[in-house]
C-alpha cells in the first residue's frame, strides 16, 4: 500500500510540472508525432492515457506528457528507437537477427511492390478523373450545428443563434466548400440526440462543426469542434476568448482552421477576406444579431420587429454594411407575395436605399448583391441588372442557398426552366431541410408543367412541417393542372384554414370554385377580396385569377393592370403560369410586352 501510494506520489508530481499538461488533441497527436485521428484510434485500441473534462455538455480532452511517455515505451519500445536493425520473425515464426544484405534485399522488395501500387492507384484515379470530371456538387460538405448557449441566461439564445448563423456566412465564402444553411442545421438544436453519422447521412455532408458560446457582458467565449463524419472522429477542436469588438476577427479565425483541417485552398481573395477583421461596435453587433434572430422567424410580426433592431444597429454604427443587409432583407420579404404586409410601392424602394447603402460600405456582401438582384427583377423589373448581382453574389459565396433559390425564381420568370430546375437543386443541396426552399422547389416543377415533381416536393415539405400553408397551397394548383379539381379545392381549404385568409390562397380557391361550376362561391370570395382592398393591401392578381377563373377576361385584364401599377412582383411569373387561359388574350401580351416579358 504505502509503494502504491508513493508511486501516485511521484506521478502526480510529474503531472504537475510546468508544460507538462497537453490541453487538446492537436497537441496530443503533436508531441506524439501523429496525426489526430491515428492519436483517437490509439485512445480507442491501445489505451492510450487521454483524459476528459467534462464543462456542462461540452467534453474536452487533455493528457500528461509522463503519461504519453510511459504507455509510448510500454505499448511498442520501436517507437522510441533508432536502431539501425530491428529484430523480426522469420518464416518460422522465431525471433532473429538478419544480415544487412538481406535487409537490403526486403527493403528493395518493399520499394518496388509499393511504387507499383501507387503507379496502379495513380493511373486509375486519372482514369476516373478522365471520365468523372469534379463538378460543384462533389464539392466537401459542412454543417454547422447551432452552438450551445451556455451564458446561463435563456434569454442570450438570440446570441447564440446569432453568432451560428454570422459563422455559417463567414465559412460559406470558401469556394471549394459547401455550407448547409442554417434553416436547415436549425433542426439540430444543442442536446439533440441524433448521433453524428445519423446527421451526416441526413444532411449530406463531411464534417460537422458544434459549440458552446458563452457571452459575459462585454466578452465572449466560444469552444468549437470539427468532426469528419465518416468515422467520427475530432479533427480539430479549439477554445477562443476575446472581447465582443473582436468577434468578427473571432469568426474568422474558426473559418480559417476549418480550411485548413479540410484543407481547402483559399484563393487569394478568401484569403483577403479571411485576413484580421476591424473592431466592431458591440451594441450596434447585439442589435444585429437581435435582428436577424427575429428575421428568420418570417413572420409579419417578427420581420417588424427586425427592422427596429436593424435601426437600432445603424443608430449605434452608420457604417455597419450588413444591418443595411438586413434593413434591406426585411422591407423585400414585406413587400413580397403571399407576405403583403406592405405594398411593394412602400416597402421595395426602402429595401433598395438600404442595400444600396450596404453595398457602398462593403461591395463584397455576397448578400446585399442577391438582395439588390431580388429587387431588380421584383420590384425595378431591370432583367440584364437581376441576372449580373445574382451571379456577383454566388461568385462571393457560393454556399448561399437563397441566393440560389432566387436566382432559380429569376431564371422562371426568363423561361429557363431547366436552368430554374437546376439552381433550385443546388439550393436544397446546400439548405435540405428549409420549407421555404422547398416551396420554391415545387412552384418551379409547377411552372414547369412537371406536376407529379410539384407534389412530390409539396410532400417533402408536409412531411416535416404538416400545418405549412403554402406547400396546401401549391400541391392544390398541381392538383388543378392535373384535373383533380375536388382534391385541390379540399387543398386550398386546409391552406385557407391555415394561413387565416392569405389572399394568394383565397384566389386559388376562389379559381377552383369557378372552373368547377361554383360560381356563386367565386363571386363571393372575389367581392370579399375587393372589400379588403379598400382597407388593405391586396395584390390585384389575386382578383385576376378569379376573374380568369369566371371567363371575364375584361375584368382580369383590369385587374392586372393595377397589379403592373403596384409592381406586384408575381406578375413576373404570369406568361409561364401553367393553364393561364387569359395568356392567349392579345390584351395580356401587350401587357407583358410593356414590361420586356413575352408569354
Amino acid at each position: 500500500m504505502a509503494k502504491d501510494a508513493n508511486s501516485e506520489a511521484a506521478q502526480a508530481a510529474r503531472n504537475s510540472g510546468p508544460g507538462e499538461r497537453l490541453e487538446s488533441w492537436g497537441e496530443i497527436a503533436a508531441y506524439l508525432n501523429c496525426e489526430v485521428r491515428t492519436a483517437q484510434r490509439w485512445e480507442r485500441e491501445g489505451r492510450l492515457p487521454v483524459h476528459r473534462l467534462l464543462l456542462q455538455k461540452q467534453g474536452r480532452v487533455y493528457a500528461y506528457k509522463s503519461e504519453l511517455d510511459d504507455w509510448r515505451r510500454k505499448r511498442d519500445p520501436r517507437l522510441e528507437s533508432n536502431r539501425g536493425s530491428e529484430p523480426i520473425e522469420d518464416n518460422a515464426g522465431q525471433t532473429g537477427d538478419i544480415s544487412q544484405s538481406s535487409r537490403a534485399g526486403i527493403r528493395w522488395r518493399w520499394v518496388l511492390a509499393v511504387g507499383l501500387l501507387v503507379a496502379a492507384i495513380v493511373g486509375a484515379y486519372f482514369a476516373w478523373k478522365h471520365y468523372h470530371p469534379v463538378s460543384k456538387s462533389e464539392r466537401m460538405m459542412l454543417a454547422v450545428l447551432p452552438f450551445e448557449n451556455l451564458s446561463g441566461d435563456t434569454a442570450q439564445k438570440y446570441f447564440s443563434d446569432g453568432f451560428t448563423d454570422e459563422l455559417i456566412t463567414e465559412v460559406a465564402h470558401l469556394s471549394n466548400l459547401g455550407v448547409i444553411a442554417r434553416p436547415s442545421v436549425q433542426n439540430y438544436p444543442p442536446g439533440t440526440h441524433k448521433p453524428i453519422d445519423q446527421i451526416g447521412r441526413e444532411l449530406h455532408v463531411n464534417y460537422i462543426l458544434e459549440g458552446t458560446v458563452i457571452k459575459d457582458a462585454n466578452r465572449v467565449r466560444i469552444i468549437a469542434r470539427l468532426i469528419q463524419v465518416s468515422d467520427q472522429t475530432d479533427l480539430w477542436s479549439e477554445s477562443y476568448e476575446r472581447n465582443l469588438e473582436d468577434i468578427l476577427s473571432l469568426q474568422r479565425d474558426v473559418a480559417e482552421a476549418i480550411a485548413g483541417q479540410i484543407q481547402a485552398k483559399l484563393t487569394t481573395q478568401e484569403r483577403a477576406r479571411l485576413a484580421p477583421a476591424g473592431p466592431v461596435n458591440p451594441r450596434a453587433y447585439d442589435a444585429y444579431l437581435r435582428g436577424r434572430y427575429h428575421w428568420n422567424k418570417r413572420t409579419p410580426q417578427d420581420i417588424t420587429s427586425a427592422i427596429d433592431y436593424f435601426q437600432q444597429a445603424i443608430h449605434e454604427d452608420p457604417n455597419y454594411a450588413v444591418a443595411y443587409a438586413g434593413l434591406a432583407d426585411a422591407y423585400a420579404l414585406l413587400g413580397s407575395v403571399p407576405n403583403d404586409a406592405q405594398p411593394p410601392r412602400v416597402a421595395m424602394p426602402q429595401a433598395e436605399e438600404n442595400v444600396v447603402k450596404a453595398l457602398a460600405l462593403d461591395n463584397s456582401l455576397a448578400e446585399a448583391h442577391a438582395s439588390l438582384a431580388y429587387v431588380k427583377l421584383s420590384f425595378d423589373w431591370q432583367w440584364p441588372e437581376a441576372e449580373r448581382h445574382f451571379k456577383q453574389a454566388l461568385d462571393l459565396n457560393p454556399s448561399y442557398a437563397t441566393g440560389h433559390q432566387w436566382y432559380a425564381l429569376y431564371l422562371v420568370a426568363m423561361g429557363r426552366m431547366n436552368e430554374a430546375i437546376a439552381e433550385i437543386g443546388r439550393a436544397q443541396q446546400l439548405d435540405p431541410l428549409s420549407i421555404i426552399i422547398i416551396a420554391a422547389a415545387a412552384h418551379i416543377y409547377n411552372q414547369a408543367g412537371q406536376y407529379d415533381k410539384a407534389l412530390e416536393q409539396c410532400r417533402k415539405a408536409l412531411d416535416l412541417y404538416p400545418d405549412f400553408f403554402l406547400a396546401h397551397y401549391i400541391q392544390g394548383r398541381a392538383y388543378e393542372q392535373k384535373g383533380m379539381v375536388p382534391e385541390a379545392i379540399a387543398e386550398f381549404q386546409r391552406a385557407n384554414d391555415l394561413s387565416q385568409g392569405s389572399a394568394i390562397v383565397i384566389a386559388g380557391l376562389g379559381h377552383a370554385y369557378a372552373i368547377s361550376g361554383k360560381r356563386q362561391e367565386a363571386q363571393k370570395l372575389l367581392d370579399d377580396l375587393v372589400s379588403r382592398s379598400q382597407q388593405k393591401y391586396v395584390p390585384a392578381v389575386c382578383m385576376m385569377a378569379i376573374c380568369v377563373g369566371l371567363g371575364d377576361n375584361n375584368q382580369a385584364l383590369r385587374w392586372l393592370k393595377q397589379a403592373l401599377e403596384d409592381r406586384c412582383d408575381y406578375v413576373i411569373y404570369l406568361p409561364h403560369e401553367p393553364g393561364l387561359a387569359l395568356r392567349a388574350d392579345p390584351g395580356f401580351q401587350d401587357l407583358m410586352r410593356q414590361i420586356h416579358l413575352t408569354p
